[in-house]
């Protein structure tokens, strides 16, 4: 989501049944809001070990298979993932997405599918590759964050970035 020439690029890596990641939800959306198309938005699977969340990596399976179909409608479920982070499971992603009018077998193929299944895995290496263990993790412009932080806290990091574009930019100007 955002503008393809953003000033800041925040890459969330997260888990759907993570109630810490599901806490930040607000905060990215305001930061949304407030910077507009001056942010770039891009969401990351990063399923934690089944023992501590059960339902992570079929959501993220299904949240992929969305965005195969349609990448607009995966972020409204996005959104409906972590709305009802109770309610995670197969049926439950089957009745969202036949709400959303999407192909329920196609959709049950592809979350199943091994390039669904590669994507996800190399999304957790990535993540690990930035030190990022668990969820929520982010990347600022590259700049790791671990942890589900106020909103001030983010907005402190966006302006820094955003004067450093901004000097870099007057710098290849002079």
């Amino acid at each position: 989501k955002g503008g393809a020439d953003a000033s800041v690029i925040v890459v969330e890596y997260s888990d759907f049944q993570c109630s810490y990641c599901a806490r930040v939800l607000p905060t990215m959306e305001t930061l949304k809001k407030k910077y507009g198309s001056d942010l770039r938005f891009i969401y990351k699977n990063k399923p934690l070990a089944p023992q501590l969340h059960p339902q992570a990596m079929s959501a993220a399976q299904y949240f992929e298979a969305v965005a195969l179909q349609s990448p607009e409608k995966s972020w409204l479920f996005h959104d409906k993932l972590f709305a009802n982070q109770d309610k995670l499971g197969e049926e439950f992603y089957k009745q969202a997405a036949t709400e959303m009018g999407l192909d329920v077998k196609k959709l049950e193929a592809d979350a199943k599918s091994s390039a669904v299944m590669e994507r996800i895995q190399a999304e957790i290496k990535e993540a690990e590759g930035f030190g990022i263990s668990g969820t929520p993790g982010f990347l600022l412009n590259g700049v790791p964050i671990r942890g589900a932080y106020p909103l001030e806290y983010f907005e402190s990091i966006f302006e820094k970035l955003r004067q450093q574009e901004k000097e870099s930019t007057d710098k290849q100007r002079n």
